[in-house]
C-alpha cells in the first residue's frame, strides 16, 4: 500500500503494526478522534505526505525530526498553540498547512 486514506472515522490511535507499511507515502487520517502521534512514526521512512486535519492534537512527538522525506503536512482544525519548532528539521518540507488552530503567535 502505498496511499491509506481512513478520513471519517473514530480512530483514536495508531497500531504499530502500521509501522511494517514500507512502501506508504500518503496517510490521510481526517475527521477522526486522534490526541496523539505515536512514537514509531519516523519508521515509515517513505512517507512524504500527512493529512491529519480535524482531529484533536496539541502537539507532535520529537520523532517528527527523523520524517525526512516529508514534503506536505495538513494539521487543520487541530488544538495546537504553536507551529512546533521541530518543523524547522525537515528540509523537504514544502507545504504547512496550520490553519484553524488556536495559535496566537508564530515562532
Amino acid at each position: 500500500i502505498e496511499e491509506l486514506v481512513l478520513d471519517h472515522n473514530k480512530f483514536y490511535d495508531l497500531p504499530e503494526s502500521m509501522s511494517q507499511m514500507p512502501r506508504l507515502r500518503s496517510l490521510s487520517l481526517d475527521h477522526n478522534e486522534y490526541m496523539l502521534f505515536p512514537a514509531w512514526m519516523d519508521r515509515l521512512q517513505r512517507l512524504d505526505t500527512i493529512t491529519f486535519s480535524f482531529n484533536k492534537v496539541k502537539k507532535l512527538p520529537n520523532c517528527f525530526m527523523n520524517m525526512v522525506n516529508l514534503t506536505e503536512l495538513r494539521f487543520t482544525h487541530n488544538d495546537f498553540n504553536a507551529v512546533p519548532f521541530l518543523l524547522s528539521h525537515l528540509g523537504k518540507l514544502r507545504i504547512l498547512d496550520m490553519s484553524s488552530n488556536p495559535m496566537g503567535s508564530l515562532p
